[in-house]
């Protein structure tokens, strides 16, 4: 089995990218107290999907 870097490199930026925008959408959810179990705002819900 060979490994392929470029698409190893290409996964960890993706990955590191979904990171950091679960932290900031976490971040702006608990310090504007928004219900993290409200499916019907955006914020919420994307937070919620970026968690799974």
């Amino acid at each position: 089995m060979t490994l392929d870097y470029r698409k190893t490199f290409e996964i960890e930026i993706i990955n590191e990218f979904q990171s950091a925008i679960h932290s900031k959408m976490l971040n702006y959810v608990l310090n504007n107290e928004l219900d993290k179990s409200d499916s019907t705002n955006l914020q919420t819900n994307l937070l919620n999907q970026l968690s799974n």
